[in-house]
């Protein structure tokens, strides 16, 4: 049997392309940015392993062997669920944004099941959505495999050893996504692990903002419910009642282009006024910024 090629899409680094929230200080003013982030769209063509060698639910493969492989081993992905596209798809094959927005959404609700957490988009664990190349497209193969994979500074998948189920339920902060760069001025959030210099660090309150479904709130609507849902949640991250001047709340909304392809999700994030080499989380509201 001939290997399938197919296309792998991730969950963009940080809620997808992005609006970027504004970034609040107690005592100072607040002020908005408009700037967009660059996305991490589809990777490319990948080699998928033979259908008959396809993993099931819970189970690991590897785009270098072309199968499965014991989650114990080295791997690429977990598959999280599996299932047949809509029958209302043109017979034609869809543009990866048709694709995207009739398997992300699916894709993040099967992802929250298999993590015991809604939080992935705040940690370096993200959706990938896998379906079928143009020629088997042609044949009625349907399908799209939906993957938790743990992504690099690029976004792009890593190579790891282990299961990935509840993992964000048993311990988030092992898998926190933190930033390099501001995250409510970069267009491109770079992450970092949280043990070498970084200056944001997400949280896992993390905010569903609608269906995509629906039509997208107004980007005034869209902040001013982080800016009310963040503000609490990095002052309990930090456990600093009244926050801190040199830590600031900020924020990441969808871009249309995001909503209407199923990335519907906020993340906040608590950011540093320098560079920091340990989480800012429990520091309280005296002690000093660790270097």
């Amino acid at each position: 049997m001939r290997k399938a090629a197919i296309l792998l899409a991730l969950s963009a680094l940080l809620a997808a392309s992005c609006t970027a929230g504004p970034a609040t200080v107690p005592g100072e003013p607040t002020t908005a940015s408009t700037g967009q982030s660059t996305p991490v769209r589809p990777s490319g063509v990948l080699t998928a392993p033979p259908e008959e060698k396809l993993p099931g639910v819970g189970e690991c493969f590897d785009s270098k062997v072309l199968g499965k492989v014991a989650c114990t081993r080295a791997h690429d992905a977990e598959v999280t669920w599996l299932e047949t596209l809509p029958q209302h798809l043109p017979k034609a094959y869809p543009d990866d944004a048709t694709l995207l927005a009739n398997s992300i959404p699916r894709c993040t609700e099967k992802l929250t099941e298999y993590m015991g957490s809604e939080a992935a988009p705040a940690s370096r664990l993200r959706v990938a959505a896998i379906w079928p190349d143009k020629s088997l497209w042609a044949k009625g193969q349907h399908y799209v495999i939906c993957t938790v994979v743990e992504v690099g500074p690029d976004g792009a998948p890593v190579s790891r050893t282990g299961s990935l189920k509840g993992a964000l339920q048993k311990d988030f902060w092992a898998y926190q996504l933190c930033t390099a760069g501001s995250p409510s001025k970069a267009e491109t959030l770079v992450g970092v692990p949280c043990d070498q210099p970084h200056v944001g660090e997400a949280l896992p309150a993390v905010k569903n903002l609608g269906k995509s479904t629906d039509k997208m709130p107004s980007a005034e609507q869209l902040h001013a419910s982080m800016d009310k849902h963040c503000k609490q949640v990095v002052i309990d991250y930090l456990l600093a009642l009244d926050g801190r001047p040199d830590v600031a709340t900020s924020w990441r909304v969808p871009s249309e282009r995001d909503w209407s392809e199923g990335y519907t999700v906020g993340t906040c994030f608590a950011e540093t006024n320098k560079p920091v080499s340990k989480t800012v989380r429990g520091i309280g509201g005296q002690a000093e910024l660790p270097a």
